[in-house]
């Protein structure tokens, strides 16, 4: 204990004792964030493209079960989680291509979960769909007068 004009400095140590659990808190707090984005990224994958989780273990070269377990509460490894983010690119080009083919006067530009989340809760404000959104979007951009 250190006095300094009278007054103890034991609240301060105690403070600077405690800083490795205090970081180590904050890194697993983060990590734990981190991962429930995740798996809320795969079950969004998972309803928007009408795939199964049989169908997606199947891709993911694990058992349903493993993915059950995913999506509840053992940690994804990292090695999966970068394969399971090339899985869903992958996936949603392959959907946006066939929607492509259906109706050629379409556009389909593939985004991540987390900003098709974004583009739906802008839409959702503005009472439109995404689709709508995104057109009305595009159209007031296509009238922006070029520079050159």
């Amino acid at each position: 204990m250190i006095y300094l004009f009278g007054y103890t400095k034991t609240i301060l140590f105690s403070k600077i004792e405690n800083m490795p659990e205090m970081a180590c808190q904050i890194f697993l707090n983060a990590k734990n964030a981190l991962m429930d984005e995740m798996k809320s990224s795969i079950r969004k994958f998972l309803a928007l493209t009408k795939m199964t989780r049989d169908e997606f273990a199947d891709l993911c070269g694990v058992s349903k079960s493993q993915v059950d377990k995913w999506l509840s509460t053992v940690p994804i490894p990292r090695a999966r989680q970068r394969l399971i983010i090339r899985i869903m690119k992958e996936e949603y080009a392959k959907q946006a291509r066939l929607a492509q083919t259906k109706n050629p006067n379409s556009i389909h530009v593939p985004v991540t979960p987390q900003k098709y989340e974004k583009f739906r809760n802008e839409a959702e404000r503005h009472g439109l769909t995404v689709p709508e959104w995104a057109s009305e979007a595009l159209d007031a951009l296509s009238s922006i007068k070029s520079r050159s």
